[in-house]
């Protein structure tokens, strides 16, 4: 079933593509972007792809992410609930690579100890 590694090449070039257009733009406003909200594909006719098979194997990997990112969010809201009745202060740090996440980190760390 080739249609699932198509799949999962597509999107994985268009997350890539993502990120390579919104660096510049968070870096400039400070902000991250929307991400991949659409992925188009002409398939001629003589490729060997079955449009439906490819839709089908699109839909199922998009489905389990968003499952596992929905079971993260469930865990990450969980983990933090218990941090917080406990006083431990956690810090959430979400950027993109060459941010300066690492740099803050090390920084705050020597602050502290």
């Amino acid at each position: 079933m080739h249609q699932l590694g198509i799949a999962t090449s597509v999107l994985e070039a268009a997350r890539q593509e993502a990120a390579r257009q919104e660096a510049p733009r968070q870096k400039a406003a400070g902000h991250p972007g929307a991400g991949v909200l659409k992925v188009g594909l002409r398939i001629g006719e003589w490729s060997g792809v079955d449009p439906e098979s490819l839709r089908f194997c699109f839909d199922a990997i998009v489905d389990v992410q968003q499952k596992v990112l929905s079971e993260n969010d469930r865990l990450a809201a969980s983990l933090r609930g218990t941090l917080h009745e406990n006083g431990v202060y956690c810090p959430n740090f979400i950027s993109s690579p060459g941010a300066g996440e690492t740099m803050l980190l090390e920084r705050q760390a020597q602050a502290v100890l």
